[in-house]
């Protein structure tokens, strides 16, 4: 989980936004569902909400269900139950689409920066955790932060100066299932838009010289574990 310390500056600095756009939705939404939903984010303290109550908003926001306002009152808490690195009904990639589709960027100042610092520990947190569901986690939070516009090299970079154990056999283990799609074909993520570039980017990073010495000095310091196996892996895919 992300510290304390890095979740609170989004309460803080979106707190002067509201919910109150929840009454506007696209006629083809479902009235009863709209209606039970709406009660529920409406009825919670903003903190006590959890992944099951936000999950069907996080879905539809701004696109057929409130305006940005009420996407900027909920994002503080969606993004600290994502944080948690536990099973979640919050879809990261659709939640880091839809700064995209807010048009994150283009936010006062201190509120982009806010997201920024929380993005760069988050990912800091996701490569180092112990908690080994960040394995299957990563490469999505990867492909969201991507398609909300987040700046690739320092997250790779991040990530090749990372040599923890940990680190490590997270990254190989995403070299392993990301293979076929990155190495092989070229692409990367779901934006049709994107994927090429992205994929591209990812298949050099990967092949580099830099990671390839990476790996063979993590192989050497971890030898006598069984994370060797993995690593010795990972360095033959990547040669």
């Amino acid at each position: 989980m992300v510290p304390r310390e890095i979740t609170e500056p989004l309460y803080r600095i979106f707190k002067g936004y509201t919910s109150n756009s929840l009454d506007m939705f696209s006629p083809l939404n479902d009235q009863v569902a709209m209606a039970k939903w709406t009660k529920i984010l409406r009825t919670k303290p903003l903190r006590e909400l959890q992944d099951e109550d936000l999950q069907y908003y996080a879905f539809k926001a701004m696109t057929t269900w409130g305006e940005v306002d009420a996407f900027k009152y909920f994002l503080p808490r969606i993004l600290e139950l994502i944080s948690r690195h536990e099973w979640t009904g919050l879809d990261v990639e659709i939640v880091f689409g839809k700064l995209a589709y807010g048009h994150w960027k283009t936010w006062p100042q201190k509120e982009r920066e806010t997201v920024n610092t929380f993005c760069t520990a988050f990912w800091q947190n996701l490569v180092e955790t112990e908690n080994h569901l960040a394995d299957s986690q990563i490469s999505a939070h990867l492909r969201g932060f991507l398609e909300a516009g987040i700046d690739l090299p320092p997250l790779l970079d991040t990530w090749l100066k990372a040599d923890s154990e940990t680190a490590v056999c997270r990254l190989c283990h995403f070299i392993e299932t990301q293979e076929h799609d990155i190495l092989k074909r070229g692409r990367f993520g779901w934006s049709q838009e994107h994927r090429q570039e992205h994929g591209a980017a990812l298949q050099q990073w990967l092949r580099s010289d830099a990671m390839k010495k990476h790996l063979s000095d993590c192989f050497f310091r971890y030898a006598d574990t069984p994370s060797a196996e993995i690593i010795s892996r990972a360095l033959q895919i990547v040669e």
